[in-house]
């Protein structure tokens, strides 16, 4: 029985410490132990402990300047390499500037890159040793307030009766092949896509809170060219069609397990069907 009531309590206390709290939040506790209650009846009535609220009065001119988001006012240890931090940034910014993808690997590239550097040789005795991992790198993001960011777009809208005319387009197929006895390996689906010839990265690393988040391109995003997928009933996947937006077929080496086809605008028209 006591085994069980101590289980018990060790999973309360584990629930108190798994929640995290806003400088906001913690300043209004504060406020509702000043009214007049005790530490304990205050951290009963917000299932907190009452080590928390005794750490939270003791820092609460530090709460009062806090931004209302931060959860916590301290970031976690110091930066053992602060010069090669700050000369990181120097190359986020600049990166970002110019509106440039970086993403975790390109900053653990870089500050190896910087640590070979023999001013931080100098400075930092064993800096050739380490290892820059991963975990450093979201402590890193975590001390420069960084955050992954992805580029809005815009997400294509489906018609509102796009299940009828589904079930119509499916009952007619239906019928057509009752009516004249298609083989399933007559049957197929069939559907063309734009490609691009530039796909940018749409993630990047950027300061939380930044309103937009541009990317660099090289202004070929909306250069495409057509693949036409299909698939026969019975299983059989024809060889992908490839339209590019020639007037002549480019004498260039294409594999072999591909078709590529050329037309004025690398559509699929009415003479690409015929063929």
């Amino acid at each position: 029985m006591v085994r069980k009531n101590f289980k018990t309590r060790r999973a309360n206390i584990s629930t108190k410490r798994r929640r995290q709290w806003s400088a906001r939040e913690k300043l209004m506790i504060i406020a509702y132990h000043e009214q007049g209650h005790s530490k304990r009846s205050t951290a009963d009535r917000f299932n907190i402990e009452t080590k928390q609220l005794r750490e939270w009065i003791k820092n609460k001119e530090h709460l009062l300047k806090a931004a209302p988001y931060i959860q916590r006012l301290n970031t976690g240890a110091r930066p053992k390499y602060s010069q090669l931090e700050v000369e990181l940034m120097e190359w986020f910014r600049e990166s970002r500037s110019q509106l440039k993808v970086v993403t975790h690997y390109m900053i653990q590239a870089k500050a190896r890159s910087l640590a070979k550097k023999q001013v931080y040789e100098a400075e930092y005795p064993g800096i050739k040793d380490a290892k820059f991992s991963q975990k450093w790198v979201d402590g890193f993001m975590t001390r420069h307030n960084l955050v992954n960011r992805r580029k809005t777009t815009i997400s294509q809208r489906l018609p509102e009766n796009y299940i009828e005319q589904q079930s119509e387009f499916l009952s007619y197929v239906l019928f057509c092949r009752r009516e004249h006895q298609y083989p399933l390996s007559l049957i197929a689906n069939m559907d063309e896509t734009p490609m691009a010839f530039n796909l940018p990265n749409n993630t990047t690393v950027e300061q939380r809170g930044t309103r937009t988040v541009s990317i660099l391109s090289t202004d070929h995003e909306r250069s495409n060219f057509t693949v036409v997928l299909t698939c026969m009933s019975d299983g059989t996947k024809l060889p992908p069609v490839i339209i590019f937006k020639l007037v002549n077929i480019s004498r260039e080496e294409f594999s072999d397990e591909v078709i590529i086809r050329a037309n004025k605008k690398s559509w699929m028209n009415e003479n690409e069907m015929t063929w």
